[in-house]
């Protein structure tokens, strides 16, 4: 309980420091509080919940939630599913057997720390040998080879252990550099946009469900 204390008190001082200017704060501050523990013990119900009654512009008054579209990258969305559960199953289903969490720290854009995460658990020509067919892009014939896909993204802080990997359509990888980097531009960077940190983001916590 050690790690979850310590992130209890974190996301504690981000929600008295950042929140917005409302008229009810107490209850702003509970909603905010409240996400955390759901995002901790996996409810993604719950946080699409909270999502959908406190909608807008962040910062709200609860963490902001990428809700990951499994229509655009099916096989990616399932390794984070799988990956959330704790199944292990190589190479497609991830490589861990412990549940990789939802609540997820960004590092921030920009931040080095995000290649040298990804290098370590996805080298060069990891999975490239893959003796299967990949499965098609929609929008592109042919050429296509298998790429090595992490959970929790590179781009956020490593809380739990070593992240799930398994194998992905590189297509899918293009498409889903897209998804997260949109999310943070909108959510994340808005939420810790200046330098009290080094890189815009740093430290802002959201939780990822798939959708």
């Amino acid at each position: 309980m050690g790690e979850y204390a310590a992130l209890l008190i974190l996301v504690t001082i981000i929600a008295i420091t950042f929140l917005p200017p409302v008229s009810d704060y107490v209850k702003c501050k509970d909603m905010y509080i409240t996400s955390v523990l759901m995002a901790l013990n996996w409810d993604g119900y719950g946080l699409l919940g909270l999502d959908a009654v406190d909608p807008g512009e962040p910062p709200r008054c609860h963490i902001p939630v990428l809700k990951y579209p499994s229509d655009r990258t099916p096989m990616i969305a399932v390794h984070i599913i799988a990956a959330q559960i704790g199944i292990d199953n190589q190479p497609f289903l991830g490589d861990q057997d412990f549940a990789e969490p939802m609540f997820l720290i960004y590092l921030g854009s920009g931040n080095p720390d995000e290649k040298t995460n990804r290098d370590a658990v996805c080298p060069t020509g990891k999975y490239s040998g893959l003796p299967y067919p990949v499965p098609p892009n929609p929008n592109k014939t042919g050429g296509e080879t298998w790429s090595c896909d992490e959970y929790p993204f590179a781009s956020t802080v490593s809380w739990r252990g070593p992240a799930s990997v398994a194998a992905v359509p590189f297509w899918e990888q293009r498409r889903q550099g897209g998804i997260v980097k949109e999310f943070y531009r909108r959510n994340l960077w808005k939420q810790f946009p200046y330098s009290m940190n080094q890189y815009p983001g740093q430290g802002a916590p959201f939780a990822c469900v798939v959708v």
